[in-house]
């Protein structure tokens, strides 16, 4: 919890990208009727509100993404044109509620987090990395655009804080215009991709490993450790480390 809020109070900045990836920013934009939100619960806690909104961000490849976003709201709102997202995956949004609190108070600030990205598991029971490589090799195989699962996660963390915008503005409330972002593992990947792809994004606190450079890092580890780590054997088990020079492989990687 300190590391986040450390995170979230010194505000990692990232400036506006010259231009999003093309592919994501294309999907990210596209319409989709089946977005949709709406408040399931409210709560008042020691002067703090929490809302839980039921939000479906999207459909991708026929299934519906549907996920729980909690909006924690303290006493005293000092810095009302921004929020944080915490990008979380499978579990109760609810049980996030004390360190949201404690990011709300400190921040003077609202903050939310979304739960659920990815939607799981999909395609013969695959979850996390194991969907993930499984999408880039369909991406590989098919070429269509679409298909990298790193494309619908980001959508989720984009919809929900169109979510919280339209939220915290109802009956006009301070709406915040700008976005401090974080998220562990795939969801730490997914804060990097949000801030490339959306403007409103003014800070990123990812909690991964960083690997900007994908073929330069699995290169020096086969040099040194003479194989891939066993953490990514979902990749290896596709063979995707071996063609990182695949055209479409390497436009995945870029």
């Amino acid at each position: 919890m300190r590391l986040v809020i450390l995170l979230f109070a010194a505000l990692v900045i990232v400036p506006p990208p010259a231009r999003a990836v093309d592919a994501l920013g294309d999907y990210i934009r596209k319409p989709d009727d089946s977005f949709a939100w709406k408040q399931a619960e409210q709560r008042d806690v020691d002067g703090f509100t929490a809302t839980r909104l039921d939000l479906t961000s999207q459909t991708w490849r026929g299934h519906a993404w549907q996920h729980q976003v909690l909006v924690v709201r303290p006493p005293q709102v000092r810095n009302k044109d921004i929020a944080l997202l915490f990008i979380t995956g499978d579990g109760d949004v609810s049980k996030l509620f004390n360190l949201l609190k404690t990011l709300s108070e400190r921040a003077g600030a609202v903050a939310a987090a979304v739960n659920r990205v990815p939607n799981q598991p999909l395609h013969d029971g695959r979850k996390e990395d194991a969907l993930i490589a499984f999408t880039f090799n369909e991406y590989i195989k098919t070429g269509d655009r679409e298909w990298p699962l790193l494309f619908p996660m980001t959508k989720s963390a984009v919809r929900a804080m169109d979510a919280v915008q339209a939220f915290t503005s109802r009956g006009g409330g301070a709406k915040p215009v700008r976005f401090v972002v974080t998220g562990a593992s795939k969801r730490g990947w997914t804060t990097w991709l949000t801030a490339a792809a959306d403007a409103r994004v003014a800070g990123i606190a990812p909690m991964v490993i960083d690997m900007l450079n994908m073929k330069a890092q699995t290169q020096w580890a086969q040099k040194v450790y003479g194989a891939q780590s066993q953490q990514i054997r979902d990749y290896t088990d596709l063979n995707l480390v071996e063609r990182m020079d695949d055209p479409r492989m390497v436009e995945i990687r870029s």
